[in-house]
């Protein structure tokens, strides 16, 4: 015979809701993130404001970079045509450090890219921690000003 099990579905929510609860807690107590504030031009330099957000103070290294993205992959062939490489962006300029930024605080990186910045073309600033990235994608109107995508 059967044995009858009496549940209640308000129990299992409720253990739910609080096992969750504890995990959420704890990723917000461990949280480490990197924000870019602002990205600007100055004497053919790219300037990236990177800000601390996350709880946690220091990071083992971040880096900072600068790509071209390009509106159709360019490719290239190798051994007569028996190896082709496409690339859908190009290293423009980068920064890698072990700089500790506290909490809240930031700090401005400097690009030299390897060739000016020309109008109507696509760029990116990714800002890299190994966990996770962000990025910042702009343009240049003719004036050298910068305008975001």
């Amino acid at each position: 015979m059967g044995m009858l099990v009496a549940f209640d579905p308000s129990s299992a929510i409720w253990g739910y809701g609080f096992g969750r609860g504890d995990a959420e807690r704890e990723a917000r107590g461990k949280a480490k993130a990197l924000a870019i504030e602002s990205v600007s031009l100055k004497d053919g330099k790219v300037v990236v404001r990177v800000r601390n957000v996350g709880s946690e103070c220091d990071f083992d290294y971040f880096g900072v970079y600068l790509y071209e993205c390009y509106t159709k992959p360019k490719e290239k062939s190798l051994l007569f045509g028996l190896i082709k490489i496409s690339k859908s962006e190009e290293v423009l300029a980068g920064c890698a450090t072990n700089d500790w930024i506290p909490v809240n605080d930031f700090r401005e990186i400097e690009l030299k890219p390897k060739s000016e910045l020309l109008p109507g073309r696509m760029y990116k600033v990714t800002v890299d921690w190994g966990d996770a990235s962000v990025a910042y994608n702009f343009a240049v109107d003719d004036e050298g000003n910068l305008i975001p995508k």
